[in-house]
């Protein structure tokens, strides 16, 4: 004990007695960890945004998407290119089947919000009333459209349309254009959690509903991109969905182009990007890990040489090879162990400063933190082994005479 005491007080004095070596070599270790922190709580972040997401939606929602899942459970996005294959008579048929509460159809479209001068670029979404209820959302201000409005020329907008063009001003009973088209705005939603997904323009933040038939009236070159139903949760969801495969491939002639996606299915497509995106991540950032554990041996190389003549004394007074060896590997570890804790603060504080300032929530878990510190003090011994090794070897008589 006496001897690990001696030998951290011998490091403490050494890292004071070379103060600005010591800073810029911390400096070096702290660039590394705090970077592969730091970008690995980004991606936690959105990954935890996603799941918080996908489980607002409820786990008895299910999408039906056009086209097979891409490899690795991800949607095919090739096919949102091309034609839908879904059809108003799918829902049709989905409703009828036992163990289904709930489905509607949705038609996706890109276009802009206009009240006089004002504009906002949305995501249309044609759909039915019942998709509020799907996907429980709080209103605002009004209501949703009635069955007696279906084809009626009717909208609710989201929090970030309705406040790009409306600002604080009265928005129910405003007539806008969407697409081009003439709507009355019978309802607005309350804002949606914050979250890294609503920086995109197409989030539900950034939407416009209006009724499906209408929709069809209005823009008939329109499809059914998305079939939204809620399973029954008094049924056994695995035989519903079975039961939709059937009916819907049935209704396509025996063809299956098209996908069942689940809550469960999404996030493992998601988590698996993810964990790749991680993975690259951390491998792109180990690489200035290693650059700063070349620059602790090189920098104890040359303390090595500096104190030729202090390791002479130091072996004509009674310490031997180890001592000088522990002294010297101590140092590194320290020196790496310093720069991984001001890495640590260092990603600390963006994250807590992009959290602020965005709607990304960088995410620091004890894993990383534990990984981070178990890293640099592996960088610190490997890296600190040569110069400790080199420490030890030299012979007391020439060292002393060194100059």
């Amino acid at each position: 004990m006496r001897k690990a005491i001696s030998v951290f007080r011998g490091v403490g004095r050494s890292l004071v007695d070379n103060g600005l070596r010591s800073v810029l070599t911390v400096l070096g270790v702290a660039i590394g960890v705090g970077s592969a922190v730091l970008l690995v709580a980004l991606a936690r972040g959105v990954e935890k945004d996603i799941d918080d997401e996908l489980q607002r939606l409820g786990a008895d929602l299910v999408t039906l998407v056009s086209g097979k899942l891409a490899p690795g459970g991800m949607p095919n996005f090739m096919s949102l290119a091309s034609l839908s294959t879904l059809k108003e008579s799918d829902v049709a048929l989905i409703r009828r089947i036992p163990g289904v509460s709930h489905a509607c159809p949705m038609m996706l479209t890109a276009g802009s919000v206009e009240y006089g001068k004002e504009s906002a670029s949305s995501l249309v979404v044609a759909s039915e009333p019942i998709i509020f209820t799907m996907r429980p959302t709080e209103l605002a201000e009004g209501r949703v459209w009635s069955r007696t409005e279906a084809d009626q020329p009717v909208c609710v907008l989201a929090d970030t349309p309705r406040h790009v063009i409306f600002g604080r001003g009265p928005a129910l009973g405003g007539s806008v254009a969407i697409r081009g088209k003439p709507f009355r705005v019978v309802g607005t939603l309350a804002p949606e959690p914050e979250s890294s997904l609503s920086m995109g323009v197409f989030s539900f933040a950034n939407v416009a509903y209006i009724p499906f038939r209408t929709a069809k009236r209005y823009f008939p070159e329109g499809q059914v991109n998305r079939i939204f139903l809620k399973t029954d949760y008094r049924k056994a969801p695995a035989s519903v969905l079975e039961q939709v495969r059937r009916e819907v491939r049935a209704n396509h002639g025996g063809h299956d182009d098209f996908s069942v996606l689940t809550q469960e299915t999404l996030l493992g497509a998601m988590f698996r990007v993810f964990g790749i995106i991680t993975a690259l991540l951390s491998g792109i950032s180990a690489v200035s890990l290693v650059v700063a554990g070349v620059g602790v041996m090189n920098i104890m190389l040359v303390t090595v040489t500096e104190r030729t003549r202090e390791i002479g004394i130091r072996k004509a007074v009674g310490a031997t090879r180890a001592d000088i060896f522990r002294q010297f590997l101590a140092e590194a570890i320290c020196i790496c162990i310093l720069g991984g804790a001001a890495g640590l603060a260092l990603a600390q504080g963006v994250c807590a400063t992009v959290s602020h300032l965005t709607p990304l929530k960088p995410v620091i878990t004890s894993v990383a933190v534990c990984t981070a510190l178990t890293v640099c003090t592996a960088v610190g011994l490997i890296f600190g082994v040569a110069p400790a090794l080199r420490a030890a070897a030299k012979d007391p008589v020439e060292a002393i005479r060194w100059e």
